[in-house]
C-alpha cells in the first residue's frame, strides 16, 4: 500500500511491494535488517542520475541483481559507500554513455554492465578485487581498459567481447587493450 513518511532528509511517499521492497522517491529499495539498504530499481525518468547515499536513514551499499536493468539512463554517478554492484545490475541499459564508480566499491558481478552497448569507457578504482563474468562484455564501443593492481580475479569474457546483434552471443575483440601490471589478474586476463 501506499504511505506517506517523513525523514531527516525529506519526506517520501513510500509504496511496499510484495517482495518487501519499498518504493522511496525515484528508487526502489531493498532495506536490511543492519540498517543498511540496496538499491532495487529505478522509476524516475531522469537519463542522468547521481544515486542516493540513504534512504530513510538507512545506508545504501550496493546495486541489487537487475536493479537498472535495460533502463533509459545515460549518465549514472556511483556514490561513495557503494561496494558491489549486482549481478546484470546494468545489463542492457542501451544508452548507457558514463558511468562513474567510486573508491569503495569491491565486486563487479556477472553481466552487471553486459550489453550496454554506448558506453565508451570505465575507470575500475582501486578498491576493486572481483569482476565477475561479462562483467562489460557487449560494451561495443569501448576499446580498452585500465586494469589495477587491487583486482585480484577478472572472470570469463569480462572485457573485451562484442556483443553479436540478433544472436545473443559474443565475439571476442581483437583490438580491445588490456592495461595493467605484471603478474596480476590483469596479464592473466589478458
Amino acid at each position: 500500500g501506499n504511505r506517506n513518511l517523513n525523514s531527516t532528509s525529506g519526506s517520501y511517499k513510500i509504496t511496499t511491494y510484495p517482495s518487501g521492497k519499498f518504493k522511496v522517491g525515484d528508487y526502489i529499495v531493498d532495506f536490511r535488517d543492519n540498517k543498511t539498504a540496496t538499491l532495487a530499481g529505478y522509476k524516475g525518468t531522469q537519463t542522468s542520475v547521481t544515486l542516493p547515499t540513504e534512504a530513510l536513514g538507512y545506508e545504501i551499499t550496493g546495486i541489487a541483481h537487475n536493479a537498472f536493468y535495460s533502463s533509459n539512463l545515460e549518465t549514472v554517478i556511483i556514490p561513495q559507500g557503494i561496494s558491489h554492484i549486482g549481478s546484470s545490475a546494468f545489463l542492457s541499459s542501451l544508452n548507457l554513455k558514463e558511468v562513474t564508480l567510486p573508491d569503495t566499491v569491491e565486486t563487479i558481478d556477472k553481466n552487471a554492465f553486459n550489453y550496454c552497448k554506448s558506453l565508451e569507457n570505465i575507470t575500475i578504482p582501486e578498491s576493486v578485487t572481483t569482476i565477475m563474468t561479462s562483467a562489460f562484455a557487449g560494451c561495443n564501443n569501448m576499446d580498452s581498459v585500465v586494469i589495477p593492481a587491487s583486482v585480484e580475479y577478472i572472470g570469463e569474457k569480462a572485457f573485451g567481447y562484442n556483443m553479436v546483434y540478433f544472436s545473443g552471443d559474443t565475439q571476442k575483440n581483437n583490438d580491445f587493450v588490456i592495461y595493467g601490471h605484471k603478474d596480476t589478474a590483469a596479464e592473466r586476463y589478458a
